[in-house]
């Protein structure tokens, strides 16, 4: 499971097992509720489930489809410091669903979602067998997700010097890997700004940015139409 996944389960995990707990109650029953609470906790402002119940919205996950919706949640969940949303709202801007098409607006999410998540990986605690010493000798072993931890170690300064162009060859070794939506994503940022010896290309940031998002929207996608089917396992 993705690490902004368990993120998500762990802050609104409570609940949902609230919601699950009627043994006595239908599978229609325990879904009713399911949608009830994402909604309460979302109009509470959890940022999570707000983020999830734009999923439902665009995703037709218990609720009506209905993309402006969806957007208008993901919007409130990014103002209120959730990592994925904004990714997913870049998406939705560059294939204009939900909101008008505009190529600036997607950018401008998609590079908020390369910060907030860059700002994330900085600020959490490392846990990576062998710490940071481990992450890199994992990486030049071949792992797949340890070259893309040591690509966002480099490109933050996260113990290690920063340098950028280290960033850019373990973020790109990342990409082809399974780990490759938070490789993508950062590398999107290195292109868009120019940095690390690439050149300064809107379209390939663009292009990465948007395989990172299609990534994270999927996995969403698959996470709440788990707990609206089954309650949290």
């Amino acid at each position: 499971m993705k690490p902004f996944v368990i993120t998500l389960v762990l802050s609104i995990g409570v609940s949902l097992c609230a919601c699950a707990q009627n043994p006595q109650g239908s599978s229609e029953e325990y879904r009713r509720n399911f949608v009830t609470t994402m909604m309460n906790e979302a109009k509470q402002g959890k940022a999570d489930a707000q983020c999830f119940l734009g999923i439902m919205y665009q995703k037709e996950i218990g609720v009506a489809k209905n993309e402006s919706e969806a957007a208008s949640w993901y919007r409130k969940a990014v103002e209120q410091g959730n990592v994925s949303a904004a990714s997913v709202l870049g998406l939705m801007y560059a294939d204009g669903l939900g909101v008008p098409h505009s190529e600036e607006q997607a950018l401008a999410w998609f590079r908020k979602g390369a910060q907030s998540a860059l700002r994330e990986f900085s600020k959490q605690p490392f846990h990576f067998a062998g710490g940071y010493e481990g992450a890199i000798k994992a990486a030049e072993s071949g792992n797949a997700l340890a070259k893309t931890t040591v690509g966002k170690m480099y490109l933050t300064g996260s113990g290690v010097a920063q340098n950028d162009a280290e960033a850019v060859r373990w973020l790109t070794e990342g990409t082809k890997g399974f780990a490759a939506a938070g490789a993508q994503q950062a590398l999107g940022l290195l292109y868009e700004e120019g940095r690390g010896g690439l050149p300064k290309d809107k379209a390939e940031a663009i292009r990465l940015y948007r395989k990172a998002a299609q990534q994270t929207a999927a996995t969403l996608e698959s996470t709440v139409g788990m707990f609206y089917q089954f309650g949290p396992v």
